[in-house]
Order: structure tokens, then sequence, then C-alpha cells
């Protein structure tokens, strides 16, 4: 499968954002030019530049929910991929990084096989 995340976040890059904004994290999944239907995407927010390689013991961050934000854990179907309205934490500080995380194939699957991350870093 191919997967990437799709704008306002991009792949490879650290994404900036403000503390308590809610964030579209919308992904792409698919098989060549197929798309790939049917999937529970689980999202989950690490706190820290988390890699497959040093995701074990990195502490999963809880956000409160807003009424633009999503809750829960899965990502929701649109438009040929999936979407999920992240809030992100209104208490971080200056500078602080996370990591989305999100498995197309749902929470149990294997992330260092299967697993997106893209990082995002709070605005001074």
């Amino acid at each position: 499968y191919n997967g990437a995340f799709d704008l306002p976040l991009v792949d490879g890059s650290t994404n900036m954002v403000q503390k308590g904004q809610v964030v579209p994290v919308r992904i792409s999944i698919g098989c060549g030019t197929t798309n790939l239907t049917n999937l529970t995407p689980h999202i989950e927010l690490l706190s820290g530049n988390v890699s497959p390689e040093i995701e074990s013991g990195s502490k999963s961050v809880t956000t409160s929910s807003v009424l633009a934000a999503d809750t829960g854990q899965t990502m929701r179907p649109v438009d040929g991929g999936y979407i999920y309205n992240l809030q992100v934490p209104g208490n971080a500080a200056a500078n602080q990084e996370f990591t989305i995380l999100v498995n197309p194939f749902g929470a149990t699957a294997d992330h260092a096989a299967t697993g997106m991350y893209v990082v995002i870093k709070i605005r001074e």
C-alpha cells in the first residue's frame, strides 16, 4: 500500500501549529491508483518527535474535546480518503513537538510496518 498525509500537513517536515488549534488530519491510502476503502484508521497523538524505531515507551497525549474536534481515535471516510479533526493541546509550550501517528489498518496493526508519522511543532 501507499499512504500519505494530505494538506494542511506535509510528510517529511515539521508542521507548525498553534496550541489549542484544531488541525484537520487527512490521509489518502491506496494500492497503486486504487483507494483503499472500508478501513478504520486509528489516530494517536504522541509526545515528542517519534519514529517507528523509538515509539515504544512514548506517551499518548489526551486532548480535551471542543466543538470542532473529533473524539475517539478512529478517522472517518471522506472523499476517497480519511479525516480526523485533531485538537492540539491547549496547554502545550512554544516549540514543543508532537507526533501524529496514524495506522490505516486499525489500532492493533503493527505500527512499525504500517504506521504513518507526521510531526507538529507549537509556534512561539
